[in-house]
């Protein structure tokens, strides 16, 4: 049995899982280095992620390891992340995608990152299984994409407007389907609230354009929304998403 690999595994789930990392049971400085890694991923210091990445696990032989340096790449625009994707796309293939989405964005290829964001959340239709650590950006991504093209936003807004398999992400979709929802219309904004609604999310990214556009097309809940937002603009001193 090789423990060290065993503590290595296990750093590597509780990176992927949120649980704690520790260097205290890895004797071998590279190990320790690429735990400090995991450390710097978690706080999205990408370039250091990369710096810190030993030499000797370039090329993991992990899966998830593998992914996570991929993201890395991707984060800072570069190439290297296609490589790695490919190498764990059979096993992983909906993160890759995800992986490919911030890539293609980060390098500046708005167009081939809403193709990897379609692969994206059609596969998350049919199967639920992602690593979050590594996906979930990908949501973010939508959204700037959304935003720079409105050609864009329209290929994206129906693959967010029914819930995925196991209803994974259901929240973050919801959400990031009322940003997408605004590049388009009133009508796909309303359609977007309608899943958020009573409890709507108290944040002015929600509560400003559900005000507004409640009120612009008469809508029954136009003054409650208006409340809503005139009240959180009174209690906040910053409006912004946290």
């Amino acid at each position: 049995m090789d423990w060290n690999l065993v503590e290595l595994r296990r750093q590597t789930f509780n990176l992927i899982l949120g649980g704690q990392l520790s260097i205290a049971l890895l004797p071998n400085e590279q190990d320790r280095r690429l735990v400090e890694a995991f450390d710097r991923y978690r706080t999205n210091d990408f370039a250091a992620v990369v710096e810190l990445w030993p030499k000797e696990s370039q090329l993991p032989a992990d899966g998830a390891q593998q992914l996570v340096l991929a993201r890395s790449y991707a984060e800072l625009g570069r190439a290297e992340s296609l490589d790695l994707v490919a190498e764990v796309e059979e096993q992983y293939p909906t993160d890759a995608e995800a992986v490919r989405a911030i890539y293609h964005w980060r390098a500046g290829n708005p167009v081939e990152a809403v193709s990897a964001l379609d692969a994206f959340f059609t596969r998350l239709a049919d199967d639920p299984w992602v690593m979050p650590a590594i996906s979930e950006t990908a949501f973010s991504r939508a959204v700037d994409v959304a935003q720079a093209d409105r050609g864009a936003a329209e290929r994206l807004y129906p693959l967010l407007s029914t819930p995925f398999a196991s209803r994974r992400f259901d929240y973050l979709r919801q959400l990031t389907r009322l940003r997408v929802a605004e590049q388009l219309g009133p009508e796909q904004v309303v359609a977007a609230l309608e899943e958020l609604e009573p409890h709507v999310t108290w944040t002015a990214d929600v509560l400003e354009p559900r005000a507004k556009v409640y009120k612009a097309v008469e809508h029954p809940l136009a003054e409650r929304a208006e409340n809503d937002w005139a009240w959180f603009q009174r209690h906040h001193d910053d409006t912004s998403t946290p």
